[in-house]
């Protein structure tokens, strides 16, 4: 009996709630807002944020010391006392088109191995167990002209971490064990881009594209095995012990304090190059089409265009070029017609990567391999439009803004600060290019984007490739023209793995 009555209640409270009713005793109300009724109003419109009138933007990035040491190395200080830390960069001409024959990738490894490698006084396990206590860390990065090395610490372990970075930088154990484990580590790394079929695609593009041994090479996992350390310090005595530099320092210290310190640790640093940089590369002209056969159920499409670089004047109209065409996410061309317009592509845009003394404009699509060619001829028709015919003004503004707008927000620390103008000064840029980038940009007008599309963005001076199923690519001949096949010699290393 007594288990019914329960029944009978838990049925009674279940069956008030799903009504919505309020109270158990009276009459039951039907469900109200949980809003009081004063407060309902209507939503509210809000206004276009195109449409806010913003006082004109007066931006002057903050002041960068520029000191020279003793040896000549340039050193760009900024004193920041904000927080107790303190950070270190050095620029070195030390990147990938240094690589030999055969030995691609050492650049990367070389620098690897010498922050993780020990040094000739202290074991890898010493320097790692010092640095965890210092909290301080030690990092570096490498790409085709460069090797920057960085040093972070707090103010009060600052001196001994750049004891220790000098050290490293001077004096790398190159510990075999640690090399091998940086090498294992590249090659798997290598090992799984085949399974990233955008990542292939552009590191296959950037091959064809520089057509030559020096700008367009790439690791392989063959010419990864094949460095030793005896590689390694040859490397490091040719580029790294010696040769062009700069240095960016900002946090708490101050200037007079890390000038002798640097003085001291570098002074003596020998800045002449052991190998001049290789000229630039060229744009290719009528280049042919390629394909890489995968059996994939979709296509990577990928073009690329050698362009002018930071120190053309047309670099502030491939700024906005790239920005309308397909840089400028969900509002540029490419996305809107390709993606949002006709479903044909999940992945879509554009990429403006630009040197001191030549850019790289690459245009990338992912689709269907039966949408294949016509993905490929809304991309080319989408820049013959801008080398035709003027942007639109509202385009143009909102690509300016959104340009200059990135521009202020990258000065977030004085970290970033020193760092940009030491990589800019590195270049060889003007002392203010950064100072003047906001009004450049906003002087681009329409004839200017046109006329770069015109000049560097041309189907004759492209190198296409499309990675997909052979069956898909040959039948549709991709945009109305005979696709070369191409091999990968990582793809048959993996292979053969």
């Amino acid at each position: 009996m007594k288990n019914n009555i329960y029944r009978v209640f838990i049925v009674l409270i279940l069956s008030l709630s799903l009504t919505g009713c309020t109270c158990l005793i009276g009459r039951c109300d039907a469900p109200r807002s949980p809003f009081p009724e004063d407060r309902a109003t209507a939503a509210p419109v809000l206004p276009d944020p195109n449409a806010i009138a913003v006082e004109p933007l007066d931006f002057d990035p903050p002041a960068v010391e520029r000191v020279v040491l003793d040896n000549g190395m340039v050193l760009f200080f900024m004193e920041d006392r904000e927080l107790p830390l303190v950070k270190l960069s050095l620029i070195i001409q030390a990147g990938s088109v240094f690589d030999p024959p055969g030995l691609e990738g050492l650049a990367a490894l070389t620098g690897k191995a010498m922050i993780r490698g020990g040094t000739s006084r202290m074991t890898p396990d010493e320097v790692d167990d010092e640095l965890d206590f210092l909290a301080a860390d030690i990092s570096v990065s490498v790409g085709k002209k460069t090797m920057v090395l960085s040093v972070d610490a707090t103010t009060d372990t600052f001196d001994r971490a750049l004891e220790i970075f000098n050290d490293i930088l001077h004096h790398p154990r190159f510990s075999e064990q640690r090399l091998a484990n940086v090498a294992n580590v590249t090659v798997e790394d290598l090992r799984r881009i085949p399974d990233n079929p955008q990542r292939l695609a552009f590191r296959e593009l950037s091959r064809l594209l520089y057509d030559d041994e020096r700008w367009g090479r790439s690791p392989t996992i063959n010419s990864v095995r094949a460095i030793t350390r005896d590689h390694c310090e040859i490397f490091h005595k040719n580029f790294i012990q010696s040769g062009p530099s700069m240095a960016a320092v900002s946090g708490d210290v101050s200037l007079r304090e890390i000038r002798k310190k640097l003085n001291d640790l570098l002074g003596s640093r020998c800045l002449a190059e052991a190998e001049p940089l290789p000229e630039p590369p060229v744009p290719r002209e009528l280049a042919a089409g390629y394909y890489l056969s995968r059996d994939l159920p979709q296509s990577v499409i990928v073009a690329g265009y050698v362009v002018p670089g930071k120190n053309d004047p047309d670099f502030y109209a491939m700024n906005v070029l790239n920005d309308i065409a397909g840089g400028g996410g969900f509002q540029s061309r490419m996305t809107t017609e390709i993606r949002t317009r006709r479903g044909l592509a999940y992945s879509v845009g554009s990429i403006y990567e630009p040197k001191s003394d030549f850019g790289v404009v690459a245009v990338y699509a992912m689709t269907r391999s039966e949408a294949t060619a016509s993905v490929v001829e809304l991309m080319n028709s989408i820049l013959e439009d801008l080398a035709w015919n003027p942007v639109d003004t509202e385009a143009l503004e909102r690509s300016r803004k959104s340009l200059i707008n990135s521009h202020v927000f990258s000065f977030t620390s004085a970290s970033k600060i020193t760092r940009k103008q030491m990589m800019n000064a590195f270049q060889g840029l003007p002392d203010n290019f950064l100072q003047t980038y906001t009004d450049r940009i906003a002087s681009v007008d329409a004839e200017d984007v046109r006329r770069s599309a015109d000049a560097y963005l041309g189907s004759n001076r492209r190198v296409l490739l499309v990675l997909g199923h052979p069956d898909s690519v040959k039948e549709q001949r991709v945009a109305k023209e005979p696709l070369v096949e191409i091999r990968s010699d990582l793809l048959e290393e993996v292979e053969e793995l």
